[in-house]
Formats: structure tokens, C-alpha cells, sequence
């Protein structure tokens, strides 16, 4: 659909310039692919990177979406002063704010937790600590297992398992970041103790990772772990990455590999788990544009770990299995979601359809039994041109 309105009217990324930020040239993929299905939204997009020699101007812009690696002030300070200076002026004119510098705070793990649960978001409970002291006194009332981890950062940086107060003191003193958190550890296995033995959910832990583009909701996918810490690196398809995806062909084969592969295209070809719940959990932190990381039970409830506003979308080549995945049309789906959402901010007529509209998904597993919530799944999506 054509965008209507101010042709004169634009949105404004605000993004790390270079050698500032976690991840450098954040959203390109997807400006490149708008660039390309829909030109005529891309050229009313811009961008501005921070540390330019000066502010952009605001005179023609809508809405100002920050894009910035979190917590911004507690990391970024310089990025969060030029920041907070372009969401000052722009307050000052009116103009709606995505993702506003401050909000881009509430992802500290342990304001998130504090927030959810106030707003009876389902999240692990935690205890933050300033020092050693502190971590060692929390360790002496925790009940075990427990993640210690750092309070201000992402991708399993200082992550820790430890099953009694022993194995927290025993943690190295130069591996522990500050401030810190601990948290109750959910075993997202137990729940599915019921489920048939082949179940790749009651066998690993998993993690889900599902988006949140205003009103659009999309699934990502699902990781599965022999390790309590779920991440790329701990994944079962982990082996895959690097010169092991030259091995590819194998997942078609091992048994193990199939189930688990099912199981992820599974989840990310359905209608999103809980939509509403997802809108939520981003919005209470002042955020439209989120990636959400959550497991699911197999009553098919969940509970929320963390959200990560400046998440990183592997290309094709770095994502593990890539073509059993269908990495491509998923990704593309993703792209377009956030393309919807960005012309929604110029016309909210324009965005197209809304992507999240179902309570619930199916989730197959072994055997073409289902795991986790009971629902409508849709179609794979089988088109599969390559993202550049």
C-alpha cells in the first residue's frame, strides 16, 4: 500500500556512528531491503549517526526512532548527551519519540524485572548487588540453582549458573561484572516432565526470541541447549557455525538435529505466542521496537528473560543452518514487519496488515506431536530469494 499524507514528512533513525555502539551500521539489511520492495518509504526514511558535527534537523520529521545499544546512558554516555538533545527538540516540536534515550535504560536487567513485575509481567524474579560483599550475602538466602550475571549487559556476557552458595563464592573475582544480578533460575524442561521422552523441549532448555515492531509481532526463533545458559554459542546447532556449515546436509540426517529443526520452524512459522502479552512487556519499558527473549512451558505460558532493543539479525551466512531453517523468507518476514511499522509511523493507514493478531501457536515436535500451546499454525512461507 502507498503511503498517503505529507509527502514532505520523514522518519529519523538515530544509530551509534562508527566505532561507537555494539553493532556498527545497525539496520542496514533492512533499509536495503526496503530500498528495494518499497522505495518510495525508504526515501522517507533517514539517518542520523551520532558523533556527527551537528543535530539533524527536524523541521519535516514525524517521528524520531532511537536506535541505540542499551542502557545507553549507563554505556554510551557521549551517545546518550547528543541523544537526549535531538529527543529534547524534538518534544519541543511535538514529535513522537520511539524508543526515547531514557527508555533505553529500563533494559538494565534488574529495572526490567522491577517494572514487569509490577505490571504482573511473568519474569524470574532477581536481586541486583553492587559488589562481592553483596553478591556473597544474596547467596546465603538464595534458592538454588541460580544465574548470576551482569546487570547492563547482553549476549550472555558474565553469565552464570551456580547450584549453592558455594559455587558463588567460588565464581572468579575478574569474571563477575558490576553492578550484577542474581535470579532464579527456571528450568524450562521441568514442565514438560509429562511430555513424550522424544521431546526436544523436556530434553533441552530452550529460549525463544520473538519481536515487537509497534503493533506487529513476530517470531524469531527458538535455541535449544544441553546448557542452562542458552545463547548462539551454546546451541545444539552451535557446530553448524563457521566451517561447520559446510556440514549442513548432516541435519537432514541425525534425528536429533530433524526434531529440533521442526520444532524452530515450527515456532517461527506460526501466529505469535500471546501477542498482546508480547506488545505489553516491550511497552511497559517504554518500547515499540524490541526483541523479547522468553521460554515457553508447556501449558503454554512463558516467562520473560529479557528484552534487547538493539538486537542483531544474523545474515544468511552467519546464521547456523540456514537453509533447513528457511533462514531466508524468515528473515525477510522480520524486515517487512519493521517496514510496516516504520510507515505506520508516517500513516498508520499504511502499514499494511498486522502481523500478531492470534492467541496462540502450535508448537510440532517428534513425531508430529505438539509441545506448548495449542493453536492455529500457518503456512511456510517458501519463497526464498536471498537478503542482501
Amino acid at each position: 500500500m502507498a503511503i498517503t499524507g505529507s509527502s514532505e514528512s520523514v522518519v529519523l533513525l538515530v544509530r551509534h556512528g562508527r566505532g561507537r555502539g555494539r553493532l556498527q551500521a545497525f539496520g542496514d539489511g533492512w533499509l536495503r531491503r526496503l530500498a528495494r520492495t518499497r522505495p518510495e518509504l525508504r526515501r522517507r526514511i533517514h539517518v542520523h549517526e551520532t558523533g556527527s558535527q551537528s543535530l539533524p534537523q527536524l523541521a519535516k520529521v514525524a517521528c524520531v526512532v532511537f536506535l541505540l545499544a542499551d542502557p545507553v546512558r549507563e554505556l554510551y554516555p557521549a551517545c546518550y548527551a547528543e541523544a537526549s538533545a535531538i529527543a529534547e527538540k524534538a518534544k519541543q516540536r511535538g514529535i513522537r519519540l520511539v524508543n526515547a534515550p531514557d527508555a533505553l535504560s529500563n533494559t538494565i536487567k534488574s529495572v526490567q524485572a522491577r517494572l514487569w513485575t509490577h505490571a504482573g509481567i511473568p519474569c524470574a524474579p532477581c536481586q541486583p548487588f553492587e559488589s562481592r560483599e553483596a553478591l556473597e550475602r544474596l547467596a546465603n538466602s538464595a534458592t538454588f540453582p541460580v544465574i548470576v550475571r551482569g546487570d547492563l549487559l547482553h549476549a550472555q556476557q558474565s553469565t552464570f549458573v551456580c547450584r549453592s552458595p558455594d559455587e558463588v563464592r567460588a565464581l572468579p573475582m575478574d569474571q563477575v561484572a558490576y553492578p550484577g544480578q542474581m535470579v532464579r533460575f527456571i528450568d524450562s524442561r521441568a514442565s514438560y516432565l509429562s511430555a513424550p521422552l522424544d521431546s526436544v523441549f523436556a530434553r533441552y532448555y530452550h529460549r525463544c526470541r520473538t519481536y515487537v515492531f509497534g503493533r506487529h509481532v513476530v517470531p524469531g526463533a527458538i535455541y535449544f541447549s544441553t546448557s542452562p545458559i542458552v545463547g548462539s554459542d551454546t546451541a545444539t546447532w552451535a557446530r553448524y557455525a563457521g566451517n561447520g556449515r559446510f556440514a549442513e546436509p548432516l541435519a537432514w540426517i541425525r534425528r536429533e538435529d530433524r526434531q529440533i529443526v521442526a520444532a524452530d520452524m515450527a515456532f517461527a512459522n506460526s501466529s505469535p505466542l500471546h501477542p498482546q502479552l508480547m506488545r505489553q512487556a516491550a511497552n511497559v519499558l517504554g518500547l515499540e521496537f524490541a526483541g523479547l527473549d522468553h521460554v515457553v512451558l508447556a501449558d503454554g505460558s512463558v516467562v520473560f528473560w529479557e528484552a534487547n532493543p538493539h538486537f542483531y539479525i544474523a545474515p544468511f551466512r552467519d546464521t547456523p543452518l540456514p537453509i533447513a531453517r528457511h533462514i531466508w523468507p524468515r528473515t525477510r518476514r522480520i524486515h517487512d514487519a519493521i517496514g510496516m511499522f516504520l510507515a505506520e509511523l508516517l500513516d498508520p493507514r499504511s502499514g499494511g496488515d498486522e502481523l500478531g493478531g492470534s492467541e496462540a501457536v502450535t508448537l510440532t515436535v517428534a513425531g508430529g506431536r505438539t509441545a506448548g500451546v495449542r493453536g492455529t499454525r500457518g503456512p511456510p512461507v517458501r519463497d526464498r530469494e536471498p537478503i542482501t
